[in-house]
């Protein structure tokens, strides 16, 4: 966050040629619990591009995976109606900040694949 509240978007863009894509996510367990505050959504675009939507929810238990359920859902739900990657981050930060009044302690990676145009987004 800068200090004004606003969340800070960093923006990747790739073309793409010949270039196979592997997407995988890992996890284990801490302080023995068997929830993780993190969530992997792999969701289609309308235009049939692909998004992965990676969120990381500090904590640990089922708080911690609520919180990253809420995150991931809100993602793919903007994505969904068919928002940017941009929009979206900027829309699940507001409502995380006004779900949890500016208390949780969350983040959220966004990787976008367009088939069509041959680039590889991140946010």
């Amino acid at each position: 966050m800068v200090s004004g509240g606003a969340p800070m978007v960093s923006r990747l863009l790739v073309r793409l040629s010949d270039l196979k894509i592997h997407v995988g996510s890992a996890r284990s367990s801490e302080h023995n619990e068997r929830d993780s505050g993190d969530t992997v959504t792999l969701t289609e675009r309308q235009n049939g591009s692909v998004s992965v939507v990676h969120a990381d929810c500090k904590g640990h238990g089922r708080p911690a995976k609520m919180l990253a359920n809420f995150v991931a859902r809100k993602a793919v739900g903007l994505i969904a109606a068919g928002a940017r990657d941009g929009a979206t981050v900027h829309a699940d930060s507001d409502a995380l900040n006004s779900d949890r009044h500016g208390q949780a302690p969350t983040g959220r990676s966004m990787i976008s694949l367009d088939l069509r145009a041959g680039t590889l987004g991140g946010s």
